[in-house]
């Protein structure tokens, strides 16, 4: 079987933008707002310019470029559920971190998620079959920063047995995550050896490195946590118009930004991202359902494959505000696209919106079209058994019946034919008869009919009372820690 990648750069313009980008490292810089990131750059030969540009010479980029991993695996909670990423496959996750959750009585409308939301997030996730690591996509706004980060990594501890993906933003913030993690694992070796989060740090287009993501990226270093470096640029906007210009100059700050990760931590697992964009002509708003968006994720792809680097970009991608056909033929192009390209970690459920809304219903069609993707990336097996000639002559000489009952067909049916439990594949006659649900419907059945199941802790009694414990005393000390109806978290 030879599965075709989509392509749109040739090796000769990769090869362009791969100089540009150095180029543009070199001669205009980029801006570093840590301190200490900027020195060790500079003890390496960066050279700092006016209002904390450093040039970076290209000597320094390959060199830990280098040191980057083709390959790592990460864990679940209890490390019995492992998920390996590298430079050939292709997994899928969920997606980032909204504040919106789409109201369950009125449809179009939105309203603030809350920490049942994110619950319920969970629980779902670890469900379904198609999607690997679960992201923080129902982020509870009525938390402070200062209790968030022991509520949530309980809860997953609690409810997930897949890894987890993590905001990697701000000193604080990701080191009480980290430090939660660490106990409920069984320590910083532990975590270390066998990583549980995936974090983010994004740069800031054009040419900006944060302090406070720069610091979240340390701690996650620090801990030998995987990382998406990754970059949300919008072409137009925050990038130049022409979609060469943006890749070189994101690219860019992603060399930039590895190169940091590899410094601070020789090894420290990445992933290449992506989440860049075209600006919309019309309205000078992000759109992540734009065509051009794909047309970026491919030549993204191509380029982490260039650097050897595993892959992670946006899929299913929509500017969509309900659950309607722009939804869907939004996030499904993006989605194939994506997946054909190559990209090795593909995130995409349970949002739409630019991101910024998420549905659980959406989480489960979304495990559905993951499902269907993975079969076509897949493709077709041809050897003796499949091209099924001994099967053909055998139902000749019946000279009756057909396909269906031959043993061949019952024996191959399920790793030749995506079976669907959610598409409706029966007579019109059947569907009226069983109530006429659409596909929304479906999937908000499918979702309920997961979150009625027995959920049991999978956390130990006593980490569950330390836990408690640091929840109890910080809810002491700072009784504003819940924005909105009082009380305490527990």
């Amino acid at each position: 079987m030879q599965l075709s990648r989509i392509k749109i750069l040739d090796d000769g313009e990769l090869e362009q933008i791969h100089q540009t980008s150095l180029r543009i490292l070199e001669e205009i810089g980029i801006k570093i707002m840590s301190e200490s990131a900027r020195d060790l750059l500079q003890k390496l030969g960066a050279e700092k310019k006016d209002n904390n540009y450093l040039k970076i010479p290209r000597e320094i980029i390959n060199k830990y470029l280098s040191k980057v991993p083709s390959s790592f695996s990460i864990y679940g909670v209890d490390k019995s559920y492992k998920v390996e990423i590298n430079t050939e496959d292709t997994i899928f996750g969920t997606q980032g971190a909204p504040t919106h959750i789409t109201d369950e009585e009125n449809p179009r409308k939105i309203r603030n998620i809350y920490l049942n939301d994110t619950i319920n997030h969970l629980k779902i996730v670890s469900q379904l079959q198609n999607l690997s690591i679960s992201h923080l996509d129902a982020w509870p706004t009525e938390l402070s920063n200062e209790i968030f980060p022991h509520i949530i990594i309980r809860e997953w501890a609690r409810y997930s047995k897949k890894p987890f993906g993590v905001p990697g933003y701000g000193k604080d913030l990701t080191q009480k995550m980290l430090e939660t993690t660490e106990l409920v694992v069984g320590g910083r070796k532990e975590l270390q050896k066998y990583p549980r989060l995936l974090a983010f740090f994004n740069s800031i287009s054009p040419l900006v490195l944060d302090k406070r993501n720069i610091e979240g990226l340390i701690n996650h270093c620090n801990y030998s946590q995987p990382i998406i470096i990754s970059t949300a640029a919008a072409a137009g906007l925050s990038a130049p118009v022409t979609m060469a210009g943006l890749i070189s100059q994101v690219n860019a700050e992603m060399l930039a930004s590895i190169t940091l990760t590899q410094i601070i931590n020789p090894g420290n697992p990445i992933l290449y991202g992506c989440v860049n964009s075209p600006m919309d002509p019309i309205t000078g708003n992000i759109s992540w359902g734009a065509v051009e968006t794909s047309l970026i994720t491919i030549a993204m792809a191509q380029l982490a494959k260039f650097y050897k680097i595993p892959s992670r970009a946006l899929g299913g991608g929509t500017d969509a505000k309900t659950l309607d056909m722009q939804n869907g033929i939004e996030r499904f192009m993006n989605l194939y696209s994506a997946a054909m390209a190559g990209i090795n970690y593909i995130t995409i459920a349970g949002t739409y919106e630019t991101g910024l809304s998420y549905c659980p219903e959406l989480l489960i069609i979304d495990d559905e079209l993951v499902g269907m993707v993975k079969r076509a990336i897949t493709g077709i097996q041809v050897n003796e058994n499949t091209l099924a000639f001994d099967q053909l002559k055998k139902l000749v000489n019946r000279k009756n019946g057909n396909f269906m009952n031959l043993r061949h067909t019952s024996k191959n049916m399920r790793t030749e034919l995506y079976i669907s439990d959610l598409m409706v594949k029966e007579t019109r006659k059947r569907w009226e008869k069983g109530g006429e649900e659409d596909l929304v419907n479906r999937a908000r059945r499918k979702a309920q009919e997961i979150l009625h199941q027995d959920f049991q802790s999978h956390l130990d009694p006593k980490i569950e009372q330390l836990l408690q414990n640091q929840i109890d005393y910080i809810n002491l000390g700072n009784r504003d820690n819940l924005k909105h109806k009082g009380g305490k978290v527990t």
